[in-house]
């Protein structure tokens, strides 16, 4: 009789699905965390932010010299893709008056970017703080010795009540720069309160 010997089970080949799943999975975690690390550090180098009053004020007049009614404090101060942006306000809670000012980078000094841009701004900073700014008109006015175009909305504020809103909106080009400064302000006097301090700007 011939013997025969039980057939070896097949061993199974060193490269099976699993293994190349394991490493997938695994070089997609590893890709997960470096884009993570990548976006984490882009991000921190696009947005700077601040809120420390003292240092929003010492930002804010490296733009402008400005005088607000009573005290004023600093309220936040940023940059986010290359767009400068600082505001103060005077000590009232809510604010009487808010200044916004701020530097555009290059890529918004195109007539038609820049338009958009404010308009855009403009709009959603003034919903966002209980602004509803509908009159509008233009008016030519002296700023940092130069006759420019500024945008005067008026409306209301809602606040503790309803009161009227008038907003200054302008953009100056100075040494090389283009600055913008907005001041909106509410109350009884929010007119002349808004038109006294954009008649105390200074470019620096």
């Amino acid at each position: 009789m011939q013997d025969f010997e039980p057939a070896q089970p097949n061993k199974p080949k060193s490269g099976t699905p699993w293994k190349w799943v394991a490493i997938g999975c695994g070089g997609c975690l590893g890709l997960s965390v470096l884009l993570t690390a990548a976006i984490a550090y882009f991000a921190s180098r696009a947005l700077n932010f601040s809120m420390d009053p003292q240092a929003v004020e010492g930002k804010a007049q490296e733009l402008f010299d400005y005088e607000i009614p009573g005290e004023s404090r600093g309220l936040l101060n940023m940059n986010i893709m290359g767009i400068e942006l600082t505001q103060v306000a005077d000590t009232q809670e809510p604010p009487g008056v808010l200044l916004t000012m701020g530097q555009l980078p290059n890529y918004l000094r195109d007539e038609n970017a820049q338009t958009s841009f404010i308009e855009s701004f403009q709009q959603e900073m003034a919903q966002d703080g209980g602004y509803q700014l509908q009159v509008e008109r233009t008016e030519t006015l002296p700023l940092c010795g130069q006759s420019v175009s500024v945008r005067i909305a008026e409306g209301t504020f809602e606040g503790t009540e309803t009161t009227q809103a008038v907003s200054y909106l302008a953009v100056v080009e100075h040494e090389g720069s283009e600055r913008f400064a907005w001041i909106v302000a509410n109350g009884d006097t929010a007119d002349s309160m808004a038109r006294g301090v954009f008649d105390s700007l200074v470019c620096k």
